[in-house]
């Protein structure tokens, strides 16, 4: 095959490489989108809480209460008597017995009322806890019902994207077919098969005439393409890893300046 028709045919090997790639990278988004959806996101459901108000505490604060009172009523009520009686020392004498029978006032507070106190607030906070409940639960129903509409929504996209996936991979089968059919003509080395760094490389050899054949040409002393390739290869300058192509294609010199431009038009 003269110079002309092997430029000719790299150039439509490089564009259905370049067009499996496409379909490769399109049907491999399509996967990553269509498993992105309809997946159901856990919602804790919320549990109701009991009251755990300390009866202990209540009533011992209720009988200090009832102590505090009696002794302030006991005072104001004997002081006139005492200090009739006991003249200056009530002021000691007063506090003390009030106290001691403040005590009995406020132990009978506490065993009486105290545990009603308990129980008041016990329930005032077992309402709040209810209530706070009774508004997590309409939450929670609120998100759920929000959630299934997502995944009801999500799952039609879904399926959607499944008969454009089907479409797209019976046409990239078709592709490859076709591609076979062409490398099957043996005209490219089947080491370099499905290789795009290679056939865009070849290619750039061929467009800048840096060759003109792909194995070494005995009569005129022309390298070939496949040596060019291989000696680059050896002495890194170029890469041939698609790989690290795409990650450093901003990188890339003009050794591979095909591969460049038909990596930036695939992606």
């Amino acid at each position: 095959m003269d110079y002309k028709k092997t430029m000719e045919y790299l150039s439509i090997l490089l564009d259905m490489e370049k067009n499996i790639y496409i379909q490769e990278k399109t049907i491999e988004n399509l996967y990553a989108e269509r498993n992105s959806l309809g997946i159901k996101n856990r919602i804790e459901l919320p549990i109701p809480e009991s009251a755990s108000t300390d009866y202990f505490d209540y009533m011992v604060t209720t009988g200090f209460v009832f102590w505090i009172i009696g002794l302030i009523i006991i005072i104001i009520a004997k002081w006139k008597d005492f200090w009739e009686s006991s003249g200056i020392f009530a002021i000691i004498i007063v506090p003390i017995i009030a106290g001691i029978i403040a005590l009995f006032i406020g132990l009978a507070g506490e065993l009486i009322i105290g545990p009603f106190v308990a129980a008041h607030y016990k329930s005032k906070e077992q309402n709040n806890l209810d209530a706070q409940y009774k508004y997590q639960l309409d939450e929670y129903n609120k998100l759920c019902d929000a959630e299934e509409k997502r995944i009801k929504n999500e799952n039609v996209i879904r399926a959607k994207i499944q008969q454009e996936i089907t479409i797209l991979e019976n046409k990239y089968n078709e592709s490859k077919k076709i591609l076979d059919e062409f490398y099957n003509y043996n005209i490219i080395s089947e080491n370099y098969w499905h290789n795009i760094i290679a056939i865009s490389s070849f290619y750039q050899y061929f467009l800048e005439k840096r060759t003109y054949s792909l194995e070494f040409n005995p009569k005129n002393g022309d390298k070939g393409a496949y040596n060019i390739y291989r000696e680059e290869a050896q002495r890194g300058v170029i890469i041939i890893q698609l790989s690290k192509v795409l990650d450093k294609l901003d990188q890339i010199v003009e050794n591979q300046e095909q591969l460049q431009n038909t990596m930036y038009e695939a992606n």
